[in-house]
């Protein structure tokens, strides 16, 4: 493909789903009247002791994982001493943990992850049952949510919480304390003298307030590790940032997004006490916003970007965005309340594949809202994938194509990650449905073995063979390369104001940059779930 410029993916065309597959913004909990977190009961645990891990995610860059202080926070509200151990700061090796959990005394140990950390949850696991006899051993988030049985068994725990577990957590540590009974939590499940019980989904309310889920207990983390760690481009390394998140969850439902949060807001004036009061603790110039997705609405935006400058908030900060949310007002609005980055999942170039994975987005959408944004100066970052029911050779053609169009100005290299079906999503249920996955084992046995997290495609879920399949998505990375080997270097010269003329003298011998080939770079918004840093 990189020999031929003229669409040679291009392949007579097939037809593609019309039926949209769908993720439920609520799989994973059951709405509950407002005002239930006020009757949550917090036991005097006092005595009892806990640590959380944070798995290694062998990442250069970090991106500091607040699930764990909210957990904490949580346990601490019931006189729990617990303590975070941080693997993926400090990358312990199978000795030091050893060391660390034997030296500490404790018996309970929590542990959340994703999917894609799941031989990293496997490793810690297995060490906390060689050397501490009795230890007790909780997963909590994606990892575990949608699959608990296979998960707890596969990893070796004893409980996964089901969702969000802040309102779980009182009751499940009172009861292995021995004040209640395991039967009676809701939002667990739990593997007993061999046997799987599952309590069924949390009830949560609508809105995710500070009296139910707190602030992260931020001092149990090695703060100054992640402040001075390298940064997410377009931060400069001396500024110092901290994550932070606007809301829970996110109402669309795009087929392929593994969820463990319901779609709940958060009210701007705890936000905003929370990041003046993270900004003045630990001296922050901004803010990572690791949300699902904060441009859910124009309504939201809007009042998330007046509230930030209301309140007299000098910031920088990224955030993800939808293409749909996009208006000149909403970018104005962004930019001048610090916003230097914008993550928006593209996910397709073919407008069939949009409507087929429920995205709720056309491709006119996407070019303007790329068009906005870097005309306003704000870095405009992307993902596309292939892999979708009904994919072919021209779908993934107008991928490549789309990349091709909207790589201009301050932009990276890109490539199309493949589609995989996450345990959680709608594309696994419907796998499962058509028999492209067998059960959870065989898909871990596909997925888990292979390159890294989104460079893959561990289900066909395409009209092509497998072989055809893999041939056009490897040929789709080498098209993407030779493109960017040709054009991104002189790019680069004329956007950072560097002698394009001289530069163009010089590519007289070629394309530049043939590392590229090999190397993939996370941005601070596909971290979590694709390459790693090289």
């Amino acid at each position: 493909m990189a020999n031929n410029k003229n669409s040679s993916l291009i392949q007579p065309s097939v037809t593609i789903p019309i039926k949209p597959i769908r993720t439920s913004p609520w799989a994973n909990a059951v709405r509950a009247k407002q005002g239930i977190e006020n009757e949550v009961k917090y036991p005097n645990l006092d005595g009892m002791r806990v640590m959380i891990l944070i798995p290694d995610d062998h990442y250069n860059k970090k991106l500091m994982s607040l699930g764990p202080g909210y957990v904490a926070t949580a346990m601490q509200r019931c006189g729990i001493d617990v303590t975070i151990t941080d693997c993926a700061i400090f990358s312990y090796d199978d000795i030091e943990l050893a060391k660390i959990f034997i030296q500490s005394g404790v018996k309970i140990f929590g542990i959340g992850a994703l999917y894609p950390m799941s031989k990293e949850v496997e490793r810690l696991c297995g060490i906390i049952r060689a050397v501490v006899p009795g230890a007790t051993i909780i997963l909590g988030g994606a990892l575990p949510t949608p699959i608990p049985e296979f998960i707890l068994r596969q990893m070796g725990a004893d409980i996964a919480t089901i969702g969000e577990s802040e309102m779980t957590i009182p009751p499940l540590m009172a009861a292995l304390a021995g004040q209640g009974s395991l039967e009676d939590v809701r939002g667990i499940a739990y593997l007993r003298d061999g046997e799987f019980f599952h309590n069924g989904q949390p009830a949560l309310p609508t809105r995710a307030t500070r009296v139910e889920v707190g602030w992260p207990a931020l001092d149990l983390y090695p703060i100054e590790k992640y402040i001075e760690s390298p940064k997410f481009y377009p931060f400069e390394q001396h500024e110092r940032l901290l994550p932070i998140v606007t809301g829970r969850g996110c109402p669309y439902a795009c087929d392929f997004c593994y969820r463990v949060s319901a779609y709940r807001i958060r009210p701007f004036d705890d936000l905003l006490d929370e990041m003046e009061y993270m900004k003045d603790k630990y001296n922050l110039d901004g803010f990572y916003i690791v949300d699902d997705l904060l441009m859910l609405s124009t309504h939201k935006i809007t009042d998330f970007c007046e509230s930030v400058l209301e309140r007299g908030l000098k910031i920088r900060y990224n955030c993800t965005g939808r293409v749909n949310t996009v208006t000149p007002k909403i970018i104005e609005l962004l930019k001048e309340s610090g916003c230097v980055s914008i993550y928006y999942g593209l996910e397709s170039g073919n407008q069939q594949i949009l409507q087929t994975m429920s995205k709720k987005t056309t491709l006119e959408q996407v070019h303007e809202a790329v068009r906005l944004t870097r005309d306003a100066g704000i870095y405009t970052a992307y993902g596309l994938m292939f892999g979708q029911p009904g994919e072919n050779a021209q779908t993934l053609q107008d991928s490549v194509d789309l990349i091709k169009n909207i790589s201009y100005g301050e932009y990276r290299t890109n490539k199309v990650f493949g589609c995989v079906p996450f345990p959680g999503s709608g594309l696994y249920d419907w796998c499962k449905e058509k028999g492209l996955i067998k059960d959870d084992q065989d898909f871990y046995d596909r997925y888990i073995n292979q390159n890294w997290s989104l460079d893959q495609l561990p289900v066909n879920m395409t009209d092509l063979s497998d072989s055809e399949a893999e041939r056009l998505f490897r040929a789709a990375h080498d098209e993407l390369s030779q493109f960017f080997q040709e054009k991104m270097a002189v790019d680069w010269v004329n956007f950072f104001g560097g002698d394009a003329e001289s530069l163009q003298q010089d590519k007289k011998n070629g394309a530049s940059m043939p590392h590229i080939r090999q190397r993939v770079e996370a941005d601070a918004s596909t971290y979590d779930t694709s390459g790693r840093t090289s």
